[in-house]
């Protein structure tokens, strides 16, 4: 497959750029140095030149660099640093209501307490102005959540049985049909 720009694509590149244009919730993941990084930098390009509002996420900073226009969860959604406690404070769901697709690139370095409150942001923000398309790209055997001694603690007493913080183990997950 090969884009308009030049861009060339394995055969597996190629099904997951076109899983992602079907605007699929889509968990897109792979061994180190597959393409992950290249397909999606391809689809963000693909938004903009459709004019497709959207949001490229990250849980680090660094990581959000290797975006195409990347920003950090916490500092988009205005969401405080430590354990986000489901009872807590929400943060700032107006950039969401305008997206169109919500990208978090290192899904697998977003602790469940992150990934649920954006999760659930995202499904309020859908309430309120319709269709949201969430791409989660990572690897869970590469980059691990950060948890601190204290984060694990917090997250024993909210998420029993996960206190290695994994985003996938949230009933969220399942839920929103990657």
């Amino acid at each position: 497959m090969e884009m308009a720009d030049g861009d060339r694509f394995t055969p597996e590149q190629a099904e997951a750029l076109s899983a992602l244009r079907d605007g699929r919730n889509v968990f897109l993941s792979g061994n180190a140095g597959t393409g992950k990084s290249y397909v999606l930098n391809a689809f963000i390009s693909d938004l903009k030149a459709r004019n497709v509002d959207f949001l490229a996420l990250a849980p680090t900073g660094i990581a959000a660099l290797n975006l195409t226009d990347g920003s950090t969860i916490h500092r988009t959604l205005k969401i405080a640093p430590g354990v986000c406690a489901p009872d807590g404070p929400k943060g700032s769901r107006k950039v969401l209501d305008a997206a169109k697709v919500i990208i978090i690139d290192e899904i697998s370095m977003c602790r469940i307490d992150l990934f649920e409150r954006v999760m659930n942001m995202v499904l309020a923000a859908k309430r309120v102005s319709g269709r949201k398309q969430v791409v989660l790209v990572g690897d869970f055997f590469q980059l691990p959540p950060v948890v601190t001694d204290d984060d694990r603690k917090v997250l024993m007493q909210l998420w029993p049985g996960n206190d290695d913080g994994y985003a996938f183990k949230s009933q969220l997950w399942e839920g929103m049909d990657f």
